[in-house]
Parts: C-alpha cells; sequence; structure tokens
C-alpha cells in the first residue's frame, strides 16, 4: 500500500516563526508535507526561505491570496502573517474551502472575531488556531490534576506572567508596537496566558475588569511611534462564580510564570522558569485538602517553548485533544484581551457575556 500523498501547503508570512517553527516541515525527510507557495510582501524574503527550505521553484507572491489559492489549490495554509492581516486571510481561505492554522491571535479584536466566526460557520474547511502552550508539559500536568478532580471544582486562578527586559522591549521595536497591527500585549501575547485560565477554569467569561499601563519601555522619548503598554491586569469573572486574576509584567528578572490555583478540594501550585535547561524539573505541588501533597516529576523538554510548539505540530493540524473548541477559546482569548483595553481606559468593568466569541463558545451564536 502506498504512502498517502502529502499535504499540499501554502505559508502565509515569512518572518522569524516561519524561519524557527515552520521551516522544520518542509526540510523533515518523512515527506508529509509539500510547500507549494508562499505569500510575503519581500521578495528577498520569499526568495531566502524557498532556497531554505529546498523547494525554489514553489509558487511565490506578495499579497494576491485569492490567486495563490485559485492556481496552487493547497490543502492547508500556514498563517505566520502579523496579526491585523489574520482575520481577512482566513476568511479568504475558508471562502475557498481550504483548512487553516493560524498562528495566535485569531485576530486582534471583537469585529475580527464576528468576521472569523461568520467564516467558519459558512464553510466545510477547518480552522485551528496555534495556542501552542497547552501543550506544554507543565500546563498539561496542571490541567490533568483538576480533570483528575485532585482539588474539586476550580474556584479561582492567580496567574503572573514575567519577561525578561530584552523579550519585553522587543515588543516595541518590532510592529507590534502599533495597537493597529497587534491588538498590545493584551491580545498579542496575553492572548497565550488568557486562553490557559479559560481552559483550566472549563467555564466561560463573562466580566472582564482590567488595567493596562506603560511602565517601563519608551518613557523617555524612545519607541515614538508605539502606542502599547508593557504592563497589563486584569480580573476575569466566569459564569459559574470563578474567578482568575492575571499580571503580565514586561520588565521583570526572569521569564515565565507563578501559577496558583484553588479548588473546592484543594489547590496546585506551579512555577515555570522558561530558562531553564532541559533535564531539570518543573516546580509544581498538588495539595488536597486532607491529602499528603504530591510533586510530580515533570522535566524541562528541549525545543521551542519547552517543547510545546513541535507536540502541537505533531498533530498535523487537527482539531486536537487537548483543544477541544480550539476556535471557540482562541476568540475568547481576543475578546478578554480586548475587554482588557476597554476597561482600562474606561474604569469600569466589561461585559463579554454577549459578544460573538462567549455565545459561540456557549454555542449560541
Amino acid at each position: 500500500m502506498s504512502d498517502p500523498r502529502p499535504d499540499r501547503v501554502a505559508l502565509l508570512g515569512l518572518g522569524r516563526r516561519a524561519l524557527t517553527t515552520f521551516l522544520p516541515l518542509f526540510t523533515a525527510e518523512d515527506g508529509r508535507t509539500d510547500l507549494v507557495a508562499v505569500l510575503d510582501p519581500d521578495a528577498e524574503a520569499r526568495a531566502r526561505f524557498l532556497d531554505s527550505a529546498g523547494r525554489p521553484d514553489a509558487a511565490q507572491y506578495a499579497d494576491d491570496l485569492a490567486g495563490l489559492l485559485g492556481r496552487t489549490r493547497p490543502d492547508l495554509v500556514i498563517l505566520a502573517s502579523p496579526d491585523h492581516v489574520h482575520a481577512a486571510q482566513i476568511e479568504t481561505a475558508l471562502c475557498h474551502t481550504v483548512d487553516v492554522f493560524c498562528e495566535k491571535p485569531l485576530g486582534i479584536g471583537g469585529d475580527d472575531v464576528s468576521r472569523v466566526l461568520r467564516a467558519v460557520r459558512a464553510s466545510a474547511a477547518r480552522v485551528v488556531v496555534g495556542h501552542n502552550l497547552r501543550f506544554h508539559a507543565l500546563h498539561r500536568a496542571v490541567k490533568d490534576a483538576i480533570d483528575a478532580g485532585r482539588v474539586g471544582r476550580v474556584t479561582s486562578v492567580s496567574m503572573t506572567y514575567f519577561l525578561l527586559p530584552g523579550h519585553g522591549e522587543s515588543y516595541f521595536r518590532r510592529w507590534h508596537r502599533r495597537r493597529d497591527r497587534s491588538g498590545g500585549l493584551e491580545i498579542t501575547k496575553s492572548c497565550h496566558h488568557l486562553d490557559l485560565l479559560t481552559w483550566w477554569m472549563a467555564d466561560v467569561p463573562v466580566q472582564v475588569m482590567g488595567s493596562a499601563s506603560r511602565e517601563h519601555y519608551g518613557l523617555e522619548g524612545e519607541f515614538a511611534d508605539a502606542d502599547i503598554d508593557d504592563t497589563v491586569s486584569a480580573a476575569v469573572r466566569y459564569a459559574g462564580g470563578g474567578l482568575a486574576m492575571y499580571t503580565l509584567v514586561g520588565r521583570a528578572d526572569r521569564e515565565g510564570c507563578s501559577l496558583q490555583i484553588q479548588g473546592t478540594g484543594g489547590r496546585i501550585e506551579a512555577e515555570w522558569d522558561a530558562k531553564a535547561p532541559p533535564g531539570a524539573e518543573h516546580l509544581v505541588r498538588v495539595l488536597p485538602t486532607g491529602e499528603p501533597p504530591a510533586n510530580p516529576r515533570i522535566p524541562v523538554e528541549a525545543g521551542r517553548h519547552g517543547g510545546a510548539d513541535a507536540r502541537m505540530l505533531s498533530h498535523r493540524f487537527a482539531p486536537w485533544n487537548p483543544g477541544t473548541g480550539n476556535v471557540a477559546h482562541a476568540a475568547v482569548a481576543v475578546t478578554v484581551g480586548e475587554a482588557i483595553t476597554r476597561s482600562s481606559r474606561g474604569g469600569r468593568p466589561i461585559d463579554i457575556s454577549r459578544t460573538d466569541a462567549v455565545r459561540y463558545l456557549r454555542g449560541t451564536l
């Protein structure tokens, strides 16, 4: 029996993420992925990428996605393009009944979310959003402990995520510094963490109180055209009464996060050191009420994002487990992020219970 034909893939956007994460797909010897086209406005970047992928004969496009889809007929498009074009590119691909793998975030605000969800409902093609941190070994261990009932029903989650100075400042040096391209850190970065919070809570967020401010970068006139913030905090209320407290620190002495989860039957404490070397162990404590504590041994894995990227890509872009309702959760993460911005500017909590994202997650859209 012959092997199935490889997936015909088009890659949209040839920046750093394309090189570090997706290039290995096209250079792998398993023959499962055939790069048929790339799209990027930079002709030199297109030529360099195709040469690195060993596919100099693949089709090149600067901006005509509809033409690319019509002429090269890929099975799948991978979106590694800037955040602000994701929604339009998803919509175009779905209109051509082409499956989509989209780097997070799904879009940069509620209008993008609504646009994508309309396209998803109207198309037979599938969309998967790359919330890779669900595949991190530490985050999966936390989810497994919750699902096993070790701490009862989750009532609150507190997460603080820290960025080293070089990482935090990088958002001000790149296109992310403009809200109209990234949605601000509340979306382009925090969507990772907001997705995890909803996943662990296993509930629907309905209200957001948030604060975003510039505390570290550009205070002396650098990055003059930047309009994003570097410090983000939020309280997210869930339909079942649970509460998630979230903070993003844009300049800190460490990279990683501190996590505390409280349930009706115990709690979980975890620390992620993003710079820990492979072979070290993540710090996790599961403390069921009235029972001895457990300290599961979770080795630090090699690879980008602690091995999460490779594990995510091993699912071959199909709707995955973990990740049921992937598009719905990705839409909610963007909606919560936008609500943080709106709350910070307006000084009041934002009701998101009737947004398209929350209604879609509930199955009522």
